[in-house]
């Protein structure tokens, strides 16, 4: 049997994952920022929050079209439900292309990745906009509970309609989403949708950016940090209780 990656061993994959990412980003003028639990580790911690298992990044729209087009590595893969029919989130992965996640007996999942959250400029009309955003997702996250079912219980990946209902989700927030450089108000895809109004900016938060420190790196961040974090956890500086310090996602690593 393979050896199971170690919670500290992802967390080096995952720093060297950024490297790779911020290198890239610098040398071709993308914007991009740490952000949610990893800007927060940032601050307050100097780095990973001691019980995360995750990263996550953000970009504008326009920065991430870019880097779609452009990125190339031998060691990362840029994953969407453009790339991969079975894809099962309408935010952007960056998947470590020599590991993989242990999802059953029979089947195996993405490896150690780094999610890629997307601004949009939303339109005026916001209600209208997330009222039918909401009808859409709501689809998806039906046909993704089957997905999820299926899997366990069948060994299977594949349901119909499923890249269908995800693309559709997707295409709906690029085509309705106005011209990022005219927008008053921003979004980040991302999470639950009942929780939107945690990601609804109404600045240009990528106006000025900053390097902040990351364990004993240096990588991009918004620097109007405080007023993003303050939004979308309070008093972010406040340590949660001791019973709510866990991995949140959790799952089985293994180098291919």
């Amino acid at each position: 049997m393979k050896q199971e990656i170690s919670f500290e061993e992802k967390k080096r994959i995952q720093l060297e994952m950024l490297d790779e990412i911020d290198a890239f980003c610098r040398a071709n003028n993308i914007r991009y920022s740490i952000a949610f639990g990893t800007l927060l580790g940032a601050v307050r911690h100097k780095g990973f929050i001691p019980w995360d298992d995750d990263v996550d990044i953000m970009m504008p729209l326009p920065d991430l079209m870019r880097f779609k087009q452009m990125f190339k590595s031998n060691t990362i893969d840029y994953l969407d439900v453009d790339i991969d029919n079975q894809y099962d989130c309408t935010f952007s992965r960056l998947v470590y292309n020599k590991t993989y996640k242990k999802k059953t007996s029979l089947l195996r999942g993405y490896g150690i990745c780094i999610d890629l959250y997307i601004m949009i400029g939303i339109p005026e009309d916001s209600l209208l906009f997330f009222n039918e955003y909401i009808k859409l997702n709501n689809r998806m996250i039906f046909l993704t509970i089957m997905k999820s079912r299926a899997e366990r219980y069948f060994q299977i990946k594949n349901i119909p309609f499923y890249s269908k209902a995800m693309k559709k989700c997707r295409d709906y927030y690029f085509e309705k989403s106005v011209c990022y450089n005219s927008a008053r108000s921003f979004y980040v895809i991302a999470g639950k949708l009942d929780l939107r109004q945690k990601m609804i900016y109404n600045r240009d938060l990528f106006n000025s950016m900053r390097d902040v420190q990351f364990e004993d790196r240096c990588y991009m961040a918004i620097s109007d940090w405080d007023y993003y974090l303050n939004l979308r956890y309070g008093d972010y500086m406040q340590l949660p209780p001791e019973n709510q310090r866990y991995p949140y996602h959790g799952g089985q690593y293994y180098y291919k």
